[in-house]
């Protein structure tokens, strides 16, 4: 059995699974880039250097986080194929998994002002609803114009997916708060339609995480800012202020986190307002 082919049986078997779109694409995604180098070779002929050269070729000019998806995803694969004693042990011991870079950098105004300075009206238009509801940049971007609970005065509601991140955790679908703001850009964005995604590029399709990244990262460039910034910061933002506003707890909901551990990582306070709480407490 070549590489190619175990990763087919690999996707096939978390589809047969039901696992989560998300995740399948993830090690699609990750498990294609190393089957450039590797996908014709024999798995049982396969040994460490040749998995270490894949990783190392595949991750040239990548972020650590990209580098770390790349490393998780050659472990579970090779753990699937030791299951089913394809293989008489894992290609390597331990997969090379380095620290991710920390997302938790949150645009200042004058710099979200200068990323939209240079942005197309459709991808503005998503990125505001993602600093608003603090959706997953997936979630936002996948979300269907059926998903929209419309309330009675047809301009709030929720949005709710089966389909999530966390679905098979906790069991319960994703539900996106609608709120008078952020239901007038929904309203701007699906327009007369009855039908499809809620947000479409230029083009006339649907978002991916993929195409926004690339969009954000190409805006970023150009407006010459911190390489700090990730489009998953606007969900940072989100949390961040809503936390502000309204308390952790509050905040977790909105992010749809099980529990507010998850949440505390969303939460940022600047000096200033720490010196404030210090004053106050004083």
């Amino acid at each position: 059995m070549t590489f190619s082919k175990l990763v087919d049986l690999f996707l096939a078997h978390h589809k047969q699974n039901q696992s989560a779109h998300n995740t399948v694409v993830f090690y699609r995604t990750q498990l294609g880039q190393l089957g450039q180098h590797l996908g014709k070779k024999t798995i049982s002929a396969i040994g460490p250097a040749d998995v270490l050269q894949a990783l190392a070729a595949a991750n040239t000019g990548k972020s650590p986080t990209t580098q770390r998806h790349r490393g998780v995803a050659i472990d579970q694969l090779q753990k699937y194929a030791t299951s089913l004693q394809l293989i008489s042990k894992p290609w390597l011991a331990k997969v090379p998994k380095p620290t991710p870079r920390q997302r938790d950098r949150i645009p200042t105004p004058d710099e979200t002002r200068a990323l939209m300075r240079h942005a197309h009206a459709k991808f503005r238009l998503i990125y505001e609803c993602l600093r608003l509801s603090g959706a997953r940049p997936n979630e936002m971007a996948r979300a269907r114009i059926e998903d929209w609970q419309i309330d009675a005065n047809g301009q709030t509601g929720v949005i709710v997916l089966q389909d999530h991140k966390t679905a098979r955790k906790s069991g319960k679908p994703r539900q996106i708060p609608v709120g008078k703001k952020l239901g007038r850009l929904l309203r701007l964005a699906i327009g007369k339609r009855k039908t499809g995604p809620i947000f479409l590029t230029s083009r006339g399709h649907g978002w991916t995480v993929k195409n926004l990244s690339n969009q954000f990262l190409r805006l970023r460039s150009a407006a010459g800012l911190d390489s700090a910034l990730v489009l998953y910061s606007a969900r940072h933002e989100a949390g961040t202020n809503f936390c502000r506003e309204h308390g952790i707890l509050k905040a977790s909901r909105l992010l749809g986190h099980a529990t507010i551990n998850t949440t505390q990582r969303y939460v940022h306070p600047d000096l200033d307002e720490l010196k404030d709480a210090q004053d106050a407490s004083g």
